[in-house]
């Protein structure tokens, strides 16, 4: 097991530093202030009573209409009475029109193909009346409908103690529809040539290239469901937790190569399956008064992908430099796909006021990658993988990454006209695995959830 730690240089200077700035914070202020000349007070001027009842009604009436006291009982517009304490409920219906077919138009809409489409909008709120002791609600919204870009969000709950909501949306990425294999099986792991197929050392020789030639769409959708909760517990304490279920599937093209060296690679572009799940869970609780604000977080991400590998036959016969098995009809290439992996991270934030003019705050957070999919072998051809004498040093990385982020900052406003504010931040990876020859496939192993 190897470990490997990095440190940001000069931690101690930097703490030194932010301690002298916290002294400074609480001590600018105070001597700030002990500089300030208190004014003396005016001597009140003789007025007459009368007068100062006239000017005390109209005062009183200005604010009634248009002062911060201006209350909604008091105004003498319906119109507005009405728009201030009621809700209103919309449906929108109707259709639109695509004169030609296109994915780039409607790339990220779905408005790629001829024709009408119809199109929904709702927005429907149910709820007591402003002034009544009942705070229970529900609210549903829904766009697109119709589109393959719809969303909708389902919330209910009661206002000032709790809400539940319930969401639903697509994205979907139309990238070409002019694209074109000469595989079969596009749109799984296994690709294969037509029974026709003729093989050559370079694309002048294959003489069904154009005949073998298929329609393809490079495409993907996003599906994302969502499940959260929030509420309040007291007055300074409340929580909040969310589940996001989110698949991607489709579509889109990427290079597979034959050859390692200068002179011999040939490539070809082929379809890459997407069946991809990442599912997402974060939870939080707080704590607020006027001078504390702590905040504890989880979140967890967990990725995976129905497909580990991609396999195609290769279209180009043996050249040279190549073993005579690796090209065409029996030579086969393999590319190792996204591999599962998940991601765990608990962080702990606190801020603390010590004068409305100087705020202190902090945050740590630690964290953790993983993932342990198995290596592709060395090879997927039969006859190379018989010849060879040394096998992977490891089935698969077993590999964790451990961060720690650590974030203080002090901000202040000794007088109206100058401020200041000081940070520290340091990162702290730790990089651990068992494997010690992380070679082959695991090099083009990506540890995140692709776009």
């Amino acid at each position: 097991m190897n470990a490997n730690a990095r440190r940001f240089p000069s931690d101690r200077l930097r703490l030194g530093a932010l301690y002298l700035a916290i002294a400074l914070a609480l001590t600018l202020p105070a001597a700030t202030s002990a500089q300030e000349t208190p004014k003396a007070p005016t001597p009140a001027a003789q007025t007459d009573p009368a007068d100062t009842t006239v000017a005390t009604e109209a005062a009183e009436t200005e604010s009634k209409k248009s002062g911060p006291l201006f209350s909604i009982e008091d105004s003498d517009d319906p119109e507005l009475l009405k728009e201030l304490t009621q809700f209103h409920n919309t449906f929108e219906f109707g259709f639109n029109y695509v004169s030609d077919d296109s994915f780039r138009f409607g790339r990220y809409s779905g408005l790629t193909d001829q024709g009408v489409n119809a199109v929904l909008n709702l927005d429907v709120l149910d709820r007591e009346a402003y002034d009544s002791d009942n705070a229970d609600y529900w609210h549903f919204r829904a766009r697109n409908f119709g589109l393959d870009s719809r969303e909708a969000t389902f919330e209910f709950g009661t206002q000032g103690s709790y809400k539940i909501h319930i969401d639903y949306d697509q994205i979907p990425i139309f990238r070409s529809d002019s694209a074109k294999t000469i595989f079969d099986g596009a749109g799984t792991s296994n690709l294969t040539l037509p029974a026709n197929w003729v093989g050559s050392g370079n694309t002048a020789g294959m003489t069904n290239l154009l005949p073998d030639l298929k329609s393809v769409d490079l495409k993907t959708e996003r599906r994302r469901t969502a499940l959260g909760v929030s509420g309040v517990l007291s007055p300074h304490w409340n929580y909040s937790a969310n589940y996001t279920h989110e698949t991607k599937d489709g579509h889109k093209s990427i290079g597979a190569v034959f050859g390692n060296s200068g002179g011999n690679p040939r490539s070809v572009l082929v379809p890459e399956p997407v069946d991809y799940l990442t599912q997402q869970f974060e939870a939080t609780l707080r704590y607020t008064t006027k001078k504390l604000q702590l905040q504890a977080a989880y979140y967890l991400s967990v990725f995976s992908d129905d497909n580990t590998a991609l396999r195609w036959s290769n279209p180009y016969t043996a050249i040279g430099g190549w073993d005579p098995s690796a090209g065409f009809p029996n030579g086969r290439g393999q590319l190792s796909l996204p591999p599962d992996n998940r991601f765990h991270q608990i962080t702990l934030d606190g801020g603390y006021n010590f004068s409305d003019r100087t705020r202190f705050s902090a945050s740590v957070s630690r964290g953790r990658m993983s993932q342990n999919d198995a290596f592709l072998p060395y090879t997927d051809i039969p006859t190379l993988a018989a010849s060879i004498t040394q096998p992977l040093p490891r089935d698969s990385l077993d590999g964790r990454i451990d961060t720690t982020v650590v974030n203080l900052r002090i901000a202040s406003r000794p007088s109206d006209k100058f401020s200041w504010n000081a940070a520290y931040r340091t990162t702290i990876a730790t990089t651990t695995r068992r494997a010690t020859n992380t070679s082959t496939s695991a090099a083009t192993r990506r540890h995140r959830t692709p776009a």
